[in-house]
């Protein structure tokens, strides 16, 4: 800009020089006129020519030096013209590439909040797989579930040591199997699985032990092979050759081996009980109300059966008979609780159920060929009944 500055000075300056010798020349010639008229006066006129000749001369370099100045404003302002726009273009330029930056960090910013919402969505899957991982464990486990004798029995889908093993067992209230009797050694062997059972000598080497402190009084070692014969080295008995009778076999404790844990449930396996998922479940051969079929529950150390999921809707249907369950709303008209004093989360009624209003206040199962089979119907009419005995923790 300063060099706009000094050229607009540098033609101003030329206007004014140019100004100053048109009118030094002009000065000159009248000067020359004056001198010609006393010379005129005092020698006589002379000759015209030579005095024309010097005033075109003059004349023409007023005219040169105008046009000189002239051309030099056009130049300066064409100079200024072109500055000016060169300058708008790049304000233009700069204010597009701000733009351009503004908008790449706006989508830099969606796109940073895009991968947080997938990752954050991620972990939640992640987080569903493992729910529905320990559901789908869970449900394995419950289906495993054997009863005999007078306990509930259950192998396990993975193999671990056989403290592992152990600790598995306890913290579902149950231990490792102890057996003692042929019936329990046949029943372990349909398993067909090499199995870890309750049995260790980590105490006192040779002193063989049941996990509740009993020493073997009848015992099960595989003869031909000599078992047990692992010395200080394996001090854990497990189920090893189950096609023989005789399948016991000591091992190293840090195996890993599948294992069988054991709960007792007696004196409920003797009375036709029936164990599914955590409970065991008992159909009354006789027909009662709903008190009285409660009451009866209530006798044996049970109650009336409780539905919380589709597996237990769809259990109590195959009994194919029309059962009282531990459902009520004789507290509050409309208001389902169970007999535990929860409020039903999951229903199952059938369609248009309940209806009967404030004759009809306890639940029982009677359409059992459909799935949603539960109806309300008057607490007074006699009907069979299910008991149910919560056997796990």
């Amino acid at each position: 800009m300063d060099e706009v500055y000094e050229n607009a000075e540098e033609v101003l300056g030329c206007r004014r020089k140019s100004k100053r010798e048109h009118q030094t020349v002009e000065d000159i010639c009248m000067n020359h006129e004056v001198i010609q008229t006393v010379q005129r006066k005092t020698t006589g006129p002379s000759p015209p020519g030579p005095e024309i000749l010097k005033k075109s001369s003059c004349r023409a370099a007023v005219i040169l030096l105008g046009l000189l100045c002239l051309f030099l404003l056009v130049g300066l302002i064409t100079v200024v013209f072109l500055f000016t726009q060169g300058k708008s273009q790049w304000e233009m330029k700069t204010v597009i590439l701000h733009k351009l930056y503004d908008n790449v960090t706006s989508e830099r910013n969606q796109l940073q909040t895009s991968f947080n919402n997938l990752v954050k969505e991620r972990d939640q899957l992640q987080k569903r797989l493992e729910d529905m991982t320990t559901s789908r464990d869970d449900l394995q486990y419950r289906r495993e579930k054997v009863i005999f004798s007078d306990s509930l029995y259950q192998v396990s889908s993975e193999k671990k040591s056989w403290q592992e093993s152990r600790q598995d067992c306890l913290q579902k209230g149950a231990d490792l199997m102890i057996i003692n009797s042929r019936e329990e050694q046949n029943f372990v062997n349909e398993f067909k699985k090499n199995l870890w059972i309750g049995l260790t000598d980590s105490e006192r080497e040779g002193t063989w032990k049941w996990v509740d402190g009993t020493q073997t009084s009848t015992s099960y070692w595989n003869q031909g092979n000599k078992e047990p014969n692992g010395g200080t080295w394996q001090n854990c008995g497990e189920i090893d050759n189950y096609n023989i009778e005789d399948s016991w076999n000591d091992a190293p404790c840090s195996n890993r081996q599948f294992w069988i844990c054991e709960k007792r449930v007696s004196p409920y396996c003797q009375e036709h009980w029936v164990a599914f998922s955590d409970s065991l479940y008992q159909v009354s051969s006789e027909k009662k109300s709903w008190e009285e079929s409660r009451r009866d529950c209530l006798k044996k150390g049970s109650d009336l059966m409780i539905i919380n999921s589709r597996e237990e809707q769809n259990f109590v249907n195959k009994f194919k008979k029309h059962l009282w369950i531990g459902l009520t709303d004789s507290e509050t008209e409309g208001t389902w609780k169970w007999v535990d004093g929860t409020q039903m989360t999951t229903s199952y009624w059938n369609s248009g159920e309940p209806n009967g209003g404030r004759n009809e206040n306890c639940g029982e199962i009677k359409t059992y060929n459909s799935e949603n089979s539960l109806n309300d119907a008057p607490c007074s009419s006699a009907k069979f009944w299910i008991c149910e005995k919560r056997v796990s923790p």
